[in-house]
């Protein structure tokens, strides 16, 4: 009899994989497909990356003022061995764990896609960790309810 792990390799992983796969190729696209997910929603600066990081288990930016000006999709698969890689569309970059810390390799990303001065923007920065140590999950770190722009944010960045 198969086991419950043996099982979920084999049937529902692959599956998670076609879904990571096709939430890449139509997150661009405004065709109205929606995808399962729980969402933590709040307020600039209430603890929604703190969350996140906990259930990652992946230290994500985090502080007070507008941190997250994009979001952060964090792919976790159980693997037998630890991998870190940068996604972009089709193309996985393996990054190299020793010299890439990556709490600054976000931030990094980040002012690559929003600049210097708190603009926010639609892209997202994606990031697969393969461990032994985590189960299979996508957590989307999203920006939280602005109230008030602040640098380069639109003034009405409310509405």
């Amino acid at each position: 009899m198969d086991t419950f792990v043996h099982t979920y390799d084999e049937k529902i992983r692959p599956l998670l994989d076609k879904i990571d796969q096709a939430r890449s190729l139509l997150s661009s696209n405004d065709d109205g497909i929606i995808f399962p997910s729980s969402v933590v929603v709040d307020d600039q600066s209430s603890g929604k990356s703190t969350l996140l990081e906990s259930l990652s288990l992946v230290e994500i930016p985090k502080g007070s003022g507008i941190i997250t000006r994009c979001s952060l999709v964090l792919i976790l698969r159980k693997s037998n061995v630890r991998g870190l890689y940068h996604l972009d569309g089709n193309n996985k970059t393996v990054l190299d764990e020793k010299n890439t810390n990556i709490l600054k390799y976000i931030e990094e990303e980040t002012k690559n896609l929003a600049g210097n001065n708190k603009s926010i923007v639609k892209n997202s920065i994606e990031i697969q960790v393969d461990d032994p140590n985590v189960r299979d999950l996508t957590v989307i770190d999203v920006l939280g309810i602005a109230r008030n722009s602040i640098g380069d944010q639109p003034k009405d960045i409310h509405k």
